[in-house]
């Protein structure tokens, strides 16, 4: 008696136990993602994701982990053409890309809803941005010519330097680089130059030579560099 008595409680514990693992299981009524569910596509315009896009991961970053942009566009589309895609509570538009989304320094999280005819969400995914603080978009990141060197050494907040170069330098290439090369315009004594050139051209006679460089930044500020450069007599 003492022995049965003993073993029933144990019996009942155990078939308890295994009710509960079968019925809490997190998966057991999970339904699983269909293809017709999933994005064919999902681009962040000039920007590389991370991991690499696949239908069935449903989280994402820009690969580098960090951004100084302040606006980024989205370009995605359903699988199944019955299904809208919903970004952070916005519809898609009909050629499946955003407007010009803005960030804000820190942390963005995008929503991206695939949702069906009844208003039902059936997939999320989610893209996470880390904006940095922004940079003065008038500034100049760094300076250099092809001859010489600039006195004093670059510094962004210095506007004004001399350059001596050698008698044989007829052509001086000045290369500035501003902080954010895509969204800014550069004038050269006057010319607006090629973002995609990195350089300019300017003819060096002997004696003296005025470079002056304008970063036209998209915030609409602007900030003028002044090169003075001495070609000596040959």
């Amino acid at each position: 008696m003492h022995k049965s008595w003993f073993l029933f409680p144990v019996l009942l514990l155990s078939a308890l136990a295994c009710t509960k693992s079968k019925n809490d299981s997190p998966d057991s009524t999970k339904q699983p993602v269909t293809a017709e569910q999933t994005l064919s596509k999902l681009v962040v315009i000039a920007d590389q994701l991370e991991p690499a896009f696949d239908p069935y991961v449903n989280e994402y970053s820009l690969a580098g982990g960090e951004t100084y942009k302040n606006k980024i566009s989205i370009n995605t589309a359903p699988v199944n053409p019955n299904l809208h895609v919903v970004i952070n509570g916005v519809p898609l538009r009909s050629d499946f890309t955003t407007d010009p989304m803005p960030l804000v320094a820190g942390a963005n999280v995008f929503a991206i809803d695939l949702v069906d005819s009844a208003g039902t969400t059936v997939n999320t995914y989610k893209l996470n941005v880390q904006r940095i603080q922004e940079l003065p978009d008038e500034i100049l990141a760094d300076l250099s010519t092809s001859d010489g060197l600039l006195t004093p050494p670059y510094s962004p907040y210095m506007t004004n330097y001399e350059l001596v170069v050698s008698a044989s330098t007829s052509v001086l290439t000045v290369s500035p680089l501003p902080n954010y090369p895509d969204e800014c315009e550069l004038e050269i004594n006057g010319l607006t130059i090629e973002k995609q050139k990195g350089g300019y051209d300017v003819t060096v006679n002997p004696g003296s030579t005025t470079v002056t460089i304008i970063v036209k930044g998209r915030s609409g500020r602007s900030k003028t560099y002044t090169i003075t450069v001495t070609r000596p007599a040959a």
